[in-house]
């Protein structure tokens, strides 16, 4: 599990939970649960993911293709076999950000994964966070266009780009 310094487990039988299931699933190399999003005091802002569509499908077909487009595994919530690391390699360095779906994306074909019904970590968000602040909007934009042509197809990178500038107009993004 990769944690930042200012996350921290949901609770202290997050490890436990986590070894009881991938003891019951040991064919899995990976797992993913939610998290509790909270600001800097703390406070709860909710859990992602909490649609079922990004639960218990991550091994379908459905749900490899939709992390594509969607980055719907927080890293802060995935426990991962060294193995994996040692066949397919670490996250990328050169990213500043987007390194956590450029990860997923590499692997989600080639190993056995799972949803792990479980909130495994608070994750803050503050003010100058570098996946949450405004002055990185640009730096994270960058490296997710870089993940993007890296892993999707043409089309699949048109329909990006589109799927994104329609979310700007519908949500008037595209005017700040």
């Amino acid at each position: 599990i990769h944690l930042n310094s200012d996350d921290s487990f949901f609770d202290n039988n997050v490890l436990q939970k986590a070894y009881n299931f991938l003891i019951a699933n040991d064919k899995l190399d990976w797992i993913y649960g939610k998290i509790c999003v909270i600001n800097e005091s703390g406070k709860s802002l909710g859990t992602f993911s909490n649609k079922s569509i990004f639960q218990n499908n991550s091994l379908s077909a459905v749900g490899k293709y939709i992390l594509k487009f969607i980055n719907y595994i927080p890293h802060q919530a995935v426990f991962i076999k060294k193995t994996v690391f040692n066949r397919y390699g670490y996250f990328d360095e050169s990213l500043s950000s987007k390194m956590d779906p450029d990860m997923w994306l590499r692997i989600k074909d080639n190993t056995q994964w799972s949803y792990f019904g479980c909130i495994v970590s608070h994750y803050m968000v503050r003010k100058g966070a570098m996946s949450s602040s405004k002055k990185n909007i640009l730096v994270n934009k960058a490296n997710l266009a870089i993940v993007q042509k890296r892993h999707l197809n043409r089309l699949e990178y048109i329909i990006a780009i589109l799927s994104n500038l329609l979310y700007k107009i519908k949500n008037r993004d595209f005017i700040k």
